[in-house]
């Protein structure tokens, strides 16, 4: 039997965070989160994971320096940001952030979840 795809939530909102723990959980992802950058990097060194749920905004380590030391990795992981703001002007728009997939808050569990069975399909080569 195939492990279930591990996904990572990275966010400094606990709702949000334990939201999409929940729901994840239940439909069969293994799931780690984390309140800060800094932590969520260090869990994804520890678990590999497949898709990692990012907020951009977080005290400490934000979300764009985040994206860009996983995506930075040999094998990185799938990185879906899901925002309380858009890209258009914040101070970071001249940033490129390599995510490959991009919500503003609030976003429903199921289309999040939609988004990672998307993410997870293998790629053309």
């Amino acid at each position: 039997m195939t492990p279930s795809p591990v996904v990572l939530v990275v966010d400094d909102v606990e709702d949000s965070r334990e939201l999409y723990v929940q729901y994840l959980s239940f439909v069969g992802y293994r799931l780690f989160s984390a309140a800060n950058g800094l932590a969520g990097l260090e869990l994804a060194a520890l678990h590999n994971p497949d898709v990692v749920i990012l907020d951009l905004s977080m005290p400490g380590m934000d979300g764009w320096d985040v994206c860009q030391r996983l995506k930075s990795q040999p094998s990185p992981p799938r990185v879906i940001v899901v925002t309380g703001h858009g890209l258009r002007g914040t101070p970071q728009t001249d940033r490129e952030l390599p995510c490959d997939a991009y919500f503003l808050k609030p976003c429903l569990p199921d289309d999040l979840e939609s988004e990672i069975r998307r993410q997870l399909q293998p790629r053309a080569a």
